[in-house]
């Protein structure tokens, strides 16, 4: 019995440390996909509509989508979205509004004579502890002693956590991209051996007098699962147990990709003392 559990051990060790050096001639796509993102919240803002375009280069960008009709409709009443001026492919709500849980909402969007549509409804988001830290006495810095759960079985959720140092005195000189590091977490009521042997990620440090602003995001079933397949094939590969390559999910219509939710979210801050 000793002898077969060294040997699968031994086979997961190989298995897991084999490389293959592939030569991948990328095959470009004769269409052009549109690529929405965007989320309705509970919040009190003009709510953002990013559109762009699919594109076939290994690190590209996809052209912005200028000039499209957005609208946003609440079973009640429609919110028009506008081209931001200074951002292009960037659309906002011309008014501010709040979010309500449990209503449904559905984007329109109108571009090239084609018409795109989603429906999202936004669920209820269940209070959290927030992350803790301790002090790294070796590095000499903070970093973060908990994360969010991976697996629950009561739902789904994203987590987005902010640090900012820009109030510290190690890191006032500093550019915006070091002062400020933001993390993603998502809790899944779906269990991915992908997920558990993902590779690991690095340590996040900070010193005192950092900020740190935590966001929880309540996800339906399909945004959960839109997450899901979009991890599978970025943060989640690279394991021991990687999964075939699939198409992320999406639930825009007449062929885009992308996402569109309604979250209801709940927001808390630490200071480093």
């Amino acid at each position: 019995m000793i002898n077969k559990f060294l040997y699968i051990l031994f086979l997961m060790i190989f298995l897991a440390s084999c490389e293959k050096s592939v030569n991948w001639k990328l095959q470009h796509s004769v269409n052009e996909y549109l690529i929405v993102e965007g989320v309705i919240t509970n919040e009190y803002l003009n709510h953002k509509i990013i559109i762009k375009k699919s594109f076939d280069d290994i690190n590209g960008s996809g052209a912005n989508v200028l000039g499209a009709n957005v609208s946003v409709y609440d079973g009640f009443k429609r919110y028009p979205f506008s081209e931001d001026s200074l951002n292009p492919g960037v659309y906002y709500s011309d008014e501010k509004f709040i979010g309500v849980v449990n209503k449904t909402y559905s984007l329109n969007i109108v571009f090239s004579d084609e018409i795109y549509s989603a429906v999202s409804e936004m669920l209820p988001v269940i209070d959290y502890e927030p992350v803790s830290y301790i002090f790294d006495s070796i590095i000499g810095s903070y970093t973060l002693a908990n994360y969010p759960s991976q697996f629950s079985s009561d739902e789904d959720a994203m987590y987005i956590i902010e640090i900012d140092r820009s109030n510290t005195i190690e890191y006032a000189d500093s550019a915006y991209n070091v002062i400020h590091s933001v993390l993603y977490f998502y809790t899944l009521t779906s269990f991915d051996v992908s997920e558990l042997f993902s590779p690991q990620t690095e340590l996040v440090y900070f010193p005192q007098g950092t900020i740190i602003t935590e966001r929880k995001y309540s996800l339906t079933q399909a945004h959960a699962q839109f997450y899901r397949s979009l991890l599978l094939e970025t943060t989640w590969r690279g394991g021991v147990f990687d999964l075939d390559q699939g198409n992320v999910v999406t639930n825009i219509t007449n062929g885009a990709l992308g996402f569109f939710g309604a979250c209801s979210v709940i927001e808390k801050k630490i200071v480093i003392q």
